[in-house]
């Protein structure tokens, strides 16, 4: 494990939740285990810098908090939003380009459920496609309903940081890329798990939000860790040097990362004792 380190050497890890530091379970997110809870906590005692990049809300960090110990910087949202000491900052997608998109589900007749996280709150738009009428979905009807409210017809949304496409495994890759296609160089699409697509504006990405934590505490790249499991992680593992991904992870992010392991413990104790 890493020495004490001055304010000059000290090291920044930084890694993604769900698949990565939240353990695969029955609840999507089983926890976080004792082994890299003890990791996270030795390595910040030691005076460095952890942080979570997730596709997840900044309002996860209140429940992380009491878990870790102490309260983690985080780009949340896949870097949409960026929360760190005192700061925190959001960009917000074009509304223009969220009917855009509608339209494009609509006209390609994409069998996918619409998301938003607005400052309104979090809506669903339809409750027509999957996971609705799906009993093996992996974020059934019942996680939909607990965290999404139904639009209400003629409601208005003023600020929008991120959208959330939830469709079928199998299909998830085509519907991903044609969007992809349709938004590029105007969003960002990327998947965070089997059946779901996340949509950011142009260029909020986990790795831009790790050059942003680098800038602010005026940090080399070589002084930064990361790690992830899912396609939205790629971003980062190529923004630096010591990037690891999950053992479970696809090939095409086995190939971004420089180390592959098996828990987040792990890639903490061959971080700190790199030569």
């Amino acid at each position: 494990m890493c020495a004490k380190q001055s304010s000059s050497m000290r090291k920044l890890f930084i890694s993604d939740l769900d698949g990565t530091l939240l353990k695969i379970g029955n609840d999507y997110s089983a926890g976080i285990s004792a082994a890299n809870r003890s990791a996270i906590r030795t390595f910040v005692e030691q005076g460095n810098i952890f942080a979570i990049a997730t596709a997840r809300g900044v309002d996860y960090l209140d429940e992380v908090e009491p878990i870790l110990g102490f309260r983690p910087d985080f780009i949340g949202q896949n870097g949409t939003t960026l929360a760190y000491g005192d700061e925190q900052s959001t960009t917000y997608i074009e509304l223009a380009l969220f009917d855009e998109l509608c339209a494009l589900c609509d006209k390609q007749e994409l069998p996918v459920t619409i998301c938003i996280h607005a400052k309104e709150g979090n809506y669903v738009l339809s409750r027509t496609h999957y996971p609705y009428g799906t009993k093996d979905a992996l974020h059934d009807a019942a996680f939909m309903d607990q965290h999404h409210q139904l639009l209400p017809k003629g409601m208005k949304i003023s600020q929008l940081s991120g959208i959330t496409l939830f469709c079928e495994g199998a299909s998830l890759i085509s519907i991903r890329d044609q969007i992809k296609a349709h938004f590029a160089n105007r969003l960002e699409v990327v998947s965070s798990d089997i059946d779901l697509i996340n949509v950011s504006p142009y260029g909020c990405t986990k790795g831009n939000g790790v050059k942003a934590l680098l800038k602010h505490y005026q940090m080399a790249e070589t002084q930064a860790a990361v790690i992830g499991d899912s396609d939205n992680d790629i971003s980062m593992l190529q923004a630096v040097t010591n990037s690891y991904c999950m053992d479970h992870s696809e090939d095409r992010v086995k190939a971004a990362a420089a180390v592959v392991v098996g828990s987040v413990a792990e890639a903490i104790h061959h971080f700190c004792t790199k030569v």
